[in-house]
Parts: structure tokens; C-alpha cells; sequence
């Protein structure tokens, strides 16, 4: 990957933050004040708005499901890679990075492995 320019890694970090939020690993929010749904789309919306934060978003959500075994937080890492996906594509160099990792998940069992096939599609 390239190196993002300076508004660009300020938003990644708003991105990273809204993720963790999402996953319940980031700090707890406070009730009635976002609705659960709010970290995602706000991911989605800067992934279509902004084409050059398309690599970091997947590379993020990438990070989270490896090595992952908590049994909340991951699942909901996959449900924010798949939203991506259905979202939004990366770059066509890093499409194939994409594509070789939704394979391997796919092998995975369980709810996981059903995430990544329908992903790849």
C-alpha cells in the first residue's frame, strides 16, 4: 500500500475508531446516543466517498479478523468486510488480495466461512 497524505490518515483514524465502536472492542457507547448501525455506515459513506480510503478500509477490517478469537468481535469484523464489499470495490491492485483472503475465509467454518463465500460473489 501507499502511503495516505495527511487528511487521508486523519480519516483513517476516524475509520479505525468507528470500527473498534462497531465490534464492541473500542470504547462502550453511551446509551441512546448512536444507534448501533451508525459506526458502519459511516465507514460505507467515507468508502464511497472517498475512493483513495477504499485500500485502508479493507486493510482495517482485514487486520481485525486475523488472529481474532474473540467471539463477538469477530464476527463483526466479517459483517463489516462484507458490507465493504457490497459497498464499494478497492483498488484493482489490491483486489486480488481481497479476493485470495475471502477464499481462504471461506474455508473457515460456521457463519465466518458463509460471510466470506457470499462476499467473493
Amino acid at each position: 500500500l501507499l502511503p495516505l497524505k495527511y487528511e487521508l490518515q486523519k480519516l483513517a483514524l476516524q475509520i479505525f475508531a468507528k470500527l473498534l465502536l462497531y465490534m464492541g472492542a473500542g470504547p462502550p457507547r453511551k446509551p441512546g446516543k448512536t444507534a448501533k448501525w451508525q459506526p458502519v455506515k459511516f465507514i460505507l459513506d467515507q468508502g464511497i466517498a472517498v475512493p483513495e480510503i477504499r485500500d485502508e478500509i479493507f486493510c482495517q477490517v482485514i487486520k481485525q479478523t486475523i488472529n481474532n478469537s474473540n467471539k463477538e468481535t469477530l464476527p463483526r469484523a466479517w459483517q463489516v468486510l462484507l458490507y465493504c464489499t457490497a459497498t464499494f470495490l478497492p483498488s484493482q491492485q489490491f483486489l486480488p488480495v481481497l479476493a485470495a483472503y475471502l477464499t481462504t475465509g471461506r474455508n473457515q467454518s460456521g457463519d465466518i466461512g458463509q460471510i466470506a463465500a457470499f462476499a467473493l460473489k
